[in-house]
């Protein structure tokens, strides 16, 4: 949650309508959209106003709200409406995050953009679920402080808040919402109770404000929700990485269409491919948007199942390209054991590059390139060949 200061808002509206103005005149009045809907469920519950996160647990969705006493509501996917109440007994400063893993739900009270002064009591609540489901509430603490963090400073202006976490094979992974260089840092510290300084991984130029993630460790996917300066909200995709290196794999920004003003906290997802969305409460500016459920569907760009096991039937070869659009990277996937080369021409057909396959699953860095319409033949040791019109974007 954050108080919006009016005149920098202002401002910050003023100039991206300049930029987006000059980005149109300068693409002929055609811009690339890279923009997913989000399909509006309900306005939430009044209870709920501060939803800070999303989480699925025995199979319901849950939420709570960021501040006061720590109590989980239950939210109908359908409906939007509050089904059922958990108070956990438990009272918190900034609560922004919840994740879990097979034993444990984690509760992240690292808020830190209340105020004037930076907290000095970041910390994360450890909840056994055998435990919570006999009705035996209690709480471990990991407690936390980032190194180099400074002694002083102003809550609402520094790149040591914290919204989203997850956890993956014993070890909490933290991402920095980070108001002075719109980025995110990954730090980490352990998942058994104790006192750490958090261990900094890497930076992702997300270019926005992060405020939650969502990780599956089946489809080895983490997707970020967040806002702009201008509280547009958007999300962040991550895959095809090894580990949890995030920055050595695949990456793409998806703006939403709900709109201005909406803000979106919390993110979930029980398959995968669908994605639960939820905003706070909002209000600047003569602007004021009540808290809603959403829900996107993120199939188009994220690889399947299906989709990563390419064969051939019936004679005609299954080639699969994405993501399109893309800001960096674009990855082809056909039937293995057979020889291809990969060439990149521009519009007019112009060959930018060639370079040979790797035997199913092949990747071309547009990184060198400007944003535009490009296209990406494979031309195969048969003779056969696809082309595909890719877009690459700002």
């Amino acid at each position: 949650m954050y108080i919006w200061d009016m005149k920098r808002c202002f401002y910050l509206l003023i100039m991206v309508l300049c930029v987006s103005v000059m980005a149109s005149h300068a693409q002929g009045l055609k811009m690339v959209q890279n923009t997913v809907s989000a399909t509006p469920i309900g306005q939430l519950d009044d209870r709920v106003s501060g939803s800070s996160t999303l989480f699925c647990w025995q199979g319901q969705l849950w939420t709570c709200n960021d501040h006061g006493n720590l109590v989980l509501y239950a939210v109908d996917t359908l409906t939007a409406q509050i089904s059922a109440t958990l108070d956990l007994g438990c009272s918190i400063a900034d609560m922004e995050e919840v994740t879990q893993d097979d034993d444990y739900l984690y509760f992240g009270d690292f808020g830190n953009n209340r105020g004037d002064a930076l907290r000095t009591d970041l910390r994360i609540l450890r909840l056994s679920k055998a435990a919570l489901l006999t009705g035996n509430i209690c709480f471990d603490t990991i407690a936390f402080v980032y190194p180099n963090y400074p002694a002083q400073g102003k809550a609402n202006d520094t790149d040591f808040d914290c919204e989203a976490m997850l956890v993956h094979e014993g070890t909490i992974y933290l991402f920095t919402k980070q108001w002075l260089s719109l980025q995110t840092v990954c730090y980490t510290v352990p998942n058994e109770p104790g006192s750490y300084t958090a261990s900094p991984q890497f930076r992702l130029n997300v270019g926005g404000l992060i405020t939650g993630v969502s990780y599956r460790q089946e489809d080895h996917t983490v997707v970020f929700c967040g806002y702009n300066s201008v509280c547009q909200p958007f999300v962040y995709l991550c895959y095809d990485f090894v580990g949890m290196d995030l920055v050595g794999g695949s990456s793409i920004r998806l703006d939403l269409d709900c709109g201005l003003g909406t803000q979106i906290e919390g993110i979930t997802t029980a398959d995968g491919r669908n994605y639960y969305l939820s905003s706070e409460r909002f209000s600047s500016m003569g602007v004021t948007r009540d808290p809603q459920l959403f829900k996107i569907d993120l199939n188009e760009y994220l690889p399947s199942m299906n989709e990563q096991q390419c064969v051939e039937e019936n004679g005609i070869m299954s080639v699969w390209a994405f993501p399109n659009p893309t800001n960096r990277w674009i990855e082809i996937r056909y039937p293995q054991g057979i020889a291809c080369s990969l060439v990149l021409t521009d519009a007019s057909g112009h060959e930018l590059l060639r370079q040979p396959g790797s035997d199913g699953r092949s990747r071309i860095d547009l990184a060198p390139f400007s944003a535009g319409v490009y296209c990406v033949r494979l031309e195969f040791g048969d003779g056969r060949y696809r082309n595909y019109t890719i877009v690459k974007q700002p």
